[in-house]
C-alpha cells in the first residue's frame, strides 16, 4: 500500500502491484486496514481511470464487503459521474448496510444528482435503520433542513450547513409557524457562519 501512496504524492497512475495491495485492503473487515485503502484510492479517483475501475469492480462484488468499503472511497474528488453511479446501484443493494452507507454517502456529498435514485430507494425500503439514514438525507440535501418532534413547544432542527456538515438545536415551533421554516433555517446558517 506504500506504493499507491507514494504514486498518490506525485500524481502518478497506480501500479498493478497497489493496485492489487488497495483490492486486498478494500476487501478486509479490518477497520484501519479498509479506512486506509479507502483514503488512498479516494485520492488516486482524481487522476487514474484504473483507480476508477478498481472501484466500479469493487461496487459490483459479491461480497457486501467490498461493495460497502467502495462507498467509503467515494469524495469530492470522485469524477461525480462515477460517484453517481456507485451511489444509485448501492441505493437498492440487498445488504441494509451497503443501503444505508449509500444513502449517508449522499448527504456527505452533497450529491443531489441522486436524489430521485434516493427518493425511489426510500419508498420501498422495509430495514428501518435504511429507512432513517433515507428520510435524513433526502430532507438535508433536498430543503438544508430536516425538522423532527422533539418536546410540545420546541421541534429539532437540523440545518445542512455543507456536504457532509450538519448541525442542530431545539427550535420554538411558534417561530417556525410564524416565519417558516426556510427563514429559520437562514437565520440558523447566518448565525453558524458568525460562530
Amino acid at each position: 500500500m506504500l506504493d499507491a501512496v507514494s504514486s498518490n504524492a506525485v500524481g502518478c497512475p497506480l501500479s498493478s502491484s497497489a493496485l492489487a495491495s488497495l483490492r486486498a485492503a478494500l476487501s478486509s473487515s479490518r477497520t484501519l486496514l479498509y479506512e486506509t485503502a479507502s483514503y488512498v484510492l479516494a485520492d488516486a479517483l482524481a487522476f487514474d481511470p484504473q483507480a476508477i475501475d478498481l472501484l466500479v469492480d469493487l461496487s459490483n462484488s459479491q461480497k457486501a464487503t467490498e461493495r460497502f468499503n467502495a462507498i467509503l472511497c467515494l469524495s469530492e474528488k470522485t469524477p461525480q459521474a462515477t460517484s453517481l453511479d456507485v451511489i444509485t446501484k448501492s441505493l437498492g443493494d440487498r445488504s441494509s448496510k451497503v443501503r444505508i452507507k449509500a444513502a449517508d454517502w449522499v448527504l456527505r456529498l452533497g450529491l443531489t444528482p441522486a436524489l430521485p435514485a434516493l427518493k425511489k430507494a426510500l419508498s420501498t425500503e422495509q430495514h428501518s435503520e435504511a429507512r432513517r439514514t433515507m428520510e435524513f438525507s433526502l430532507a438535508l440535501v433536498r430543503d438544508g433542513y430536516l425538522i423532527s418532534p422533539w418536546s410540545d413547544k420546541q421541534v429539532w432542527f437540523t440545518l445542512a450547513l455543507s456536504p457532509g456538515c450538519t448541525v442542530s438545536s431545539a427550535v420554538d415551533a411558534a417561530l417556525i409557524e410564524q416565519s417558516g421554516a426556510a427563514a429559520v433555517a437562514a437565520q440558523l446558517r447566518a448565525s453558524h457562519r458568525g460562530a
